[in-house]
């Protein structure tokens, strides 16, 4: 409990990874729904949700279903979205670029 605690005096942008190909025991309504209990947490804060494990599953490859609650809750949460592999290294530098570029976002505002 004490690094959910933690996360609301950070100073730096949160990443909330998603395991779309579910293979790590949750659920993708499960790992939304965490998301979902803890956003007040990052208040002020930039956002990044990363889809993760895209080397078993493409986000396109999910159920429009999933799909569109993965759209719903990016949309609705007001942050950015990024896809990346740890196994292939597929889109790691396009979310470091990313939370890069909110950081500073973050401190130019």
């Amino acid at each position: 409990m004490q690094s959910v605690t933690a996360l609301a005096h950070l100073k730096a942008c949160i990443l909330y990874f998603i395991d779309i190909s579910e293979s790590c025991g949750y659920s993708i309504e499960l790992q939304i729904s965490l998301y979902e209990r803890i956003k007040a947490l990052f208040a002020n804060k930039p956002v990044v949700i990363v889809f993760t494990k895209i080397d078993l599953k493409k986000f396109e490859e999910l159920d429009e279903v999933h799909q569109e609650k993965l759209r719903t809750l990016v949309q609705q949460n007001g942050v950015v979205s990024e896809e990346m592999s740890n196994k292939s290294g597929e889109g790691i530098v396009r979310v470091k670029e990313t939370v890069k570029n909110s950081f500073i976002i973050l401190f130019l505002i």
